[in-house]
């Protein structure tokens, strides 16, 4: 990943690269002056010297790392949907660890110590994550009786599990193929083809009479496991995270655009990214 934040922080705390060919160097911050009025910054700029229309030596550094700044705000308005998905897996992969065989659940219910977005203390909550770059192909065996869903990295939905899904409530195994797959599709599966490598696997369980177990056990019925390993699938871990402090919330500094780096190298680029990508190479952050 070819990615260098350079040392100069813009407004909003995020430190980005410069525009290709511009030295890095410490700029004002871009919010306004010290009253918070947003509306200096934008006098200053229109006030710098254009003799004959052209920027004069001493406004073009200016006018780049406006620019920059532009384009780090686009970036991250962009990048958002799928930076809020890479955050609720990192921060539950730190706590519990790698691997599609891991399928955190809130077994007493989602409750405070928990900071994700649009949780729901009525229900319980599971979570899994498949790296189909890593492991291919991968069955997700679902139990009956349950709602659930499977999204791609960019948080699109790829299809419901469940009642409203085409297992219509009675369970069943999904085969989760990655980008561009041409191999053979056995029989006897639910094919979902993702556009991108990373999916994210959420199960809701219900409460039976006020009580939580009935919902844990059939939560805790689901296998995921590659293809590749169906003869052999590794041991299912459903860790409760119930009670654990977790951020899953995405940063607001700097670290967001690592994130970004490492989301860009291990997805690939839709035709719909194609413009994005190219914005977020100008800020120093390319593939590869």
């Amino acid at each position: 990943m070819r990615f260098r934040i350079f040392p100069f922080v813009l407004a909003f705390g995020v430190s980005i690269a410069p525009v290709p060919g511009q030295a890095s160097h410490a700029v004002q911050p871009l919010a306004g002056d010290s009253t918070g009025n947003a509306s200096a910054r934008w006098d200053e700029l229109a006030s710098l010297p254009m003799p004959g229309g052209y920027p004069a030596k001493a406004s073009q550094q200016a006018l780049y790392d406006e620019l920059s700044f532009q384009r780090a705000v686009q970036v991250y308005l962009w990048a958002m949907p799928a930076m809020s998905l890479y955050s609720m897996r990192h921060a539950q992969e730190l706590k519990f660890g790698t691997g599609s065989n891991v399928m955190t659940v809130w077994k007493d219910r989602p409750d405070a110590k928990t900071v994700v977005l649009t949780a729901n203390p009525d229900v319980l909550y599971s979570f899994a994550w498949l790296d189909l770059n890593a492991d291919g192909p991968t069955v997700v065996d679902a139990p009956p009786q349950l709602q659930g869903l499977m999204d791609d990295a960019w948080h699109r939905p790829l299809t419901d599990v469940g009642l409203a899904g085409p297992d219509q409530g009675n369970g069943g195994k999904y085969l989760v193929v990655p980008p561009g797959y041409q191999g053979e599709l056995p029989e006897g599966y639910f094919v979902v083809r993702s556009p991108t490598n990373g999916v994210f696997v959420f199960w809701r369980g219900f409460m039976v009479k006020g009580k939580t177990e009935p919902g844990v056990a059939s939560i805790e019925k689901t296998r995921i496991y590659p293809l590749a390993k169906k003869d052999a699938p590794p041991e299912m871990k459903f860790p409760n995270a119930s009670g654990v402090p977790m951020d899953m919330l995405f940063p607001t500094n700097a670290s967001y655009f690592d994130n970004v780096a490492e989301f860009i190298d291990a997805e690939p680029a839709a035709p719909e990214d194609f413009a994005m990508r190219g914005m977020a190479a100008s800020i120093g952050i390319v593939k590869g």
